[in-house]
């Protein structure tokens, strides 16, 4: 589908947990998250991605933790603190534990198969 102008998603607080056989985060237009907790599993396929938008993404608070295919992979355009995105394949199942030291955060994250992660 053709980006477009009129379509926005904001994500300001809550915790939002994806199990994406397509898409996980699909926006045709911008994409926004100000606050809260995204976990994305998913998808199993190179022609969806976790995180999928037609003009922009920007990060400026919150958790986003995503795992999926490469074959469509984006990221955020604009974060204002550290992102990472990572290329590997693992086997469905496999346990992930993310650590945020300065927050004193700790996530477990269970994935599908991918060989994309997005943090």
């Amino acid at each position: 589908m053709d980006a477009d102008e009129s379509c926005t998603l904001t994500i300001s607080g809550g915790t939002l947990t994806i199990d994406a056989d397509g898409d996980g985060i699909d926006t045709n237009g911008y994409f926004y998250m100000t606050g809260g907790t995204v976990f994305i599993a998913g998808p199993e396929n190179n022609g969806n991605s976790a995180l999928d938008y037609g003009i922009s993404a920007v990060i400026s608070g919150g958790y986003f933790l995503a795992s999926g295919f490469s074959g469509m992979a984006q990221k955020f355009q604009l974060c204002f603190y550290t992102m990472c995105m990572h290329s590997n394949s693992a086997n469905s199942g496999r346990q992930f534990c993310f650590h945020h030291q300065a927050n004193r955060q700790q996530w477990d994250y269970t994935a599908y198969a991918h060989n994309c992660k997005i943090v």
